[in-house]
C-alpha cells in the first residue's frame, strides 16, 4: 500500500509498506503508464494516499503532457482508509493545483467490495501479510475469498496450510479477475514468496500457469535495493498479464544496486505450479525414498517452548531427570526425555552432544499422546507436570493444536508421529542457511521445528545411502537458484521434497533402490 510524497516505508496497518514516490515512478513506466496516455484506464486497489496515482501526473509532467480532467478521470484508486483519501486530494491541490476528480478515489474495502469496472491496467502495492495475521474478525470476512478465488481448494485449508497464504495474492487475483480487462495488465509490488517459495503459493502460479487465468511476464527482484526501508520480506515488482498463460522461461531481472542489473530467466523447479529457480535448469535426478521416510519439519510446541524444551538435564535417580530451563523447573521420567538437535550439533563431527531436550508425552510406537490413564498410572511425573501447568498448554493458539486440545490431548504437539521416534534421522539445517548440508543422526534425538527438516529411517544403511545421495546431488545448487537463501524458506521440507520419489517397495535398503534415473 502507498503513502505520500515521503520516501519513508513506516507502516500504518497490517501489512502495509509505503512506496516511494521515485519507485512509483519506475514502476508505471513497466506498461501502465504508456497505456494511460495512449487513453487507457488504471486501478490502483490498495492506493493508500496515492503515490502510485501521483507518479503518472509526475511522469506526464516530465514529458511536458497537459493533464486535462478527462485523463484524470482514468485514474482511480480503492482505499479502506478514508484520511488516507483525504490526503491524497489535498496533497494534489497544494502541490499540482488539481482537484482530483472525487468520483476517482473510493473509500472501501477492495477485497469485500464487488467491482464491476474493467480498467487497461492495474497498479498498486498490496498488503504484504498472512492469512492467519490478520484480525479474527475479518479471517471470517475474506475467508471463502480465497476458495472464490481459486487460492484454496477448500475452507480447511485456508485455517491449516493455506494460512501461510499471503493476503497480497487475494488482491492480486480478484484485481485481474474482477477490474482487469481481457488484454489488460498488472504491474504490482508483491512478496517474492508467492513465486519462490513452496507449499502455500502453489495454487496461485498454478493460475498463471495450468489454469491460464494470468500470466507472469517479468520479474524485478528489488530485495538488495532497499526499496522499503528496514523491511525483512523479499519482494519484487512482477508484471502480469490478464487471461493468458506464463511462458517459461520468465525474464527475471536482479537488482543489485540501482546501476546494476543482472538479467536472468526463471523456470518452475519441477511441477509448472512448483516454487521458481532462477537462472539454470533443474537436471536433478530424484531420489527414491520410502514414502513413510518422506522430508518432515521438527517437533512444533505451538508456542509452548518454555514448557517442553528444557537447557539442563541431571540423572535423579529412580528412572527420573530434573530439568531446567530460563522460566521453570520439571521432573520427569526419562523415557519421555530426548535430546533436542540445536545448530551446535552440526558441527559436531562424531559423538554430539546434547544443548536441548525436550519432553514428548508420547507414545513411541504409535505416534500419538500418551492417554490420561497411562500417564497416571505409568508416568505419574510427568502427569503432575503436566497439570501443574494445564491453563498455559490449553491457551495454546493455533487452529491445528486448539482442535487436539478440544479432543482431550491438551499436552499434545505437532510434528510428533511414529517417525519422529525412528533410531536413524538424515536431518539438515532449513532455515535462515545458504548451504545444504545433511547429517545423519542415530538415536533418540529430535529435531527442532522449523529450524531443521529431516527425513527418519529404520535402517541405518538405507540412511546412509540416501544421505550419500543427498550429499553428492546439485540440490544446494539447485536450492540457490530458488532465491530464498538465508531466508526461513532455505530447505524446508516441501523444496526437498521436489528432489525425491517418494515409493512404497522398497523393501532391501541397497544404492540400487535408492536411485531414481526415469
Amino acid at each position: 500500500m502507498d503513502t505520500g510524497n515521503s520516501d519513508s516505508s513506516d507502516s500504518s496497518g497490517i501489512g502495509q509498506f509505503f512506496t516511494p514516490l521515485r519507485w512509483s515512478i519506475w514502476a508505471i513506466e513497466k506498461g501502465p503508464y504508456q497505456r494511460w496516455l495512449s487513453g487507457g484506464s488504471v486501478l490502483d486497489p490498495t492506493g493508500g494516499t496515492g503515490n502510485l496515482l501521483e507518479a503518472f501526473i509526475v511522469r506526464a509532467r516530465q514529458d511536458g503532457v497537459c493533464v486535462d480532467t478527462g485523463m484524470l478521470s482514468r485514474l482511480k484508486m480503492v482505499e479502506i482508509d478514508a484520511a488516507l483519501c483525504a490526503r491524497f486530494h489535498d496533497r494534489m491541490r497544494k502541490l499540482y493545483s488539481i482537484d482530483f476528480p472525487v468520483a476517482s478515489v473510493s473509500h472501501a474495502d477492495f477485497l469485500i467490495t464487488e467491482n464491476d469496472t474493467k480498467y487497461d491496467a492495474i497498479i498498486g502495492n498490496p498488503p504484504w501479510c498472512n492469512f492467519t495475521d490478520l484480525p479474527d474478525t475479518y479471517k471470517e470476512q475474506v475467508k471463502p475469498m480465497f476458495m472464490r478465488y481459486e487460492l484454496v481448494p477448500d475452507r480447511r485449508k485456508v485455517l491449516w496450510g493455506g494460512s501461510r497464504m499471503d493476503v497480497a495474492a487475494l488482491v492480486t487475483v480478484k484485481a485481474l479477475r474482477d477490474c482487469c480487462a481481457n488484454d489488460g495488465i498488472a504491474t504490482l509490488f508483491l512478496p517474492l514468496s508467492l513465486f519462490m517459495n513452496d507449499g502455500a503459493h502453489d495454487a496461485f502460479r498454478s493460475l498463471a500457469t495450468t489454469k491460464e487465468r494470468f500470466g507472469v511476464k517479468e520479474v524485478h527482484e528489488l530485495t538488495s535495493l532497499d526499496v522499503f526501508n528496514g523491511v525483512g520480506t523479499s519482494y519484487c515488482l512482477a508484471v502480469l498479464q490478464n487471461q493468458t498463460r506464463t511462458k517459461f522461461p520468465v525474464n527475471y531481472c536482479i537488482y543489485e544496486s540501482e546501476t546494476n542489473v543482472r538479467h536472468e530467466k526463471a523456470r518452475p523447479m519441477t511441477s509448472p505450479e512448483s516454487c521458481w529457480i532462477v537462472g539454470q535448469e533443474n537436471k536433478q535426478a530424484r531420489i527414491r525414498v520410502p514414502r513413510e521416510s518422506m522430508p518432515r519439519q521438527g517437533v512444533n510446541t505451538c508456542g509452548g517452548n518454555d514448557l517442553f524444551f528444557f537447557t539442563e538435564c541431571a540423572d535423579a535417580g529412580k528412572g527420573g531427570s530434573q530439568l531446567r530451563n530460563k522460566k521453570r523447573e520439571a521432573l520427569l521420567e526419562n523415557e519421555l526425555v530426548f535430546p533436542l538437535v540445536t545448530s551446535r550439533n552440526f558441527c559436531e563431527e562424531r559423538d554430539l552432544v546434547a544443548h536441548k531436550y525436550v519432553f514428548l508425552p508420547y507414545d513411541k510406537v504409535a505416534g500419538r499422546p500418551l492417554s490420561e490413564a497411562v500417564l497416571k498410572s505409568q508416568f505419574p511425573l510427568a502427569w503432575a507436570y503436566l497439570q501443574e501447568n494445564e491453563e498455559l498448554l490449553r491457551a495454546r493458539k493455533g487452529r491445528m493444536i486448539q482442535m487436539q486440545i478440544a479432543k482431550g490431548d491438551w499436552w499434545a504437539l505437532l510434528g510428533v508421529g511414529p517417525y519422529t521416534f525412528r533410531e536413524y534421522k538424515v536431518v539438515w539445517q532449513s532455515y535462515g542457511k545458504t548451504t545444504f548440508q545433511p547429517k545423519l543422526i542415530e538415536g533418540r534425538w529430535v529435531p527442532n521445528q522449523s529450524l531443521q527438516a529431516y527425513m527418519s529411517f529404520s535402517s541405518r544403511l538405507l540412511a546412509e545411502s540416501i544421505l550419500g545421495l543427498l550429499i553428492d546431488s546439485e540440490i544446494e545448487t539447485i536450492l540457490g537458484a530458488s532465491r530464498t537463501g538465508g531466508t526461513a524458506s532455505w530447505a524446508q521440507p516441501g523444496k526437498v521434497k521436489a528432489f525425491l520419489e517418494l515409493v512404497d517397495d522398497i523393501k532391501q535398503p541397497s544404492l540400487f533402490d535408492a536411485i531414481y534415473t526415469g
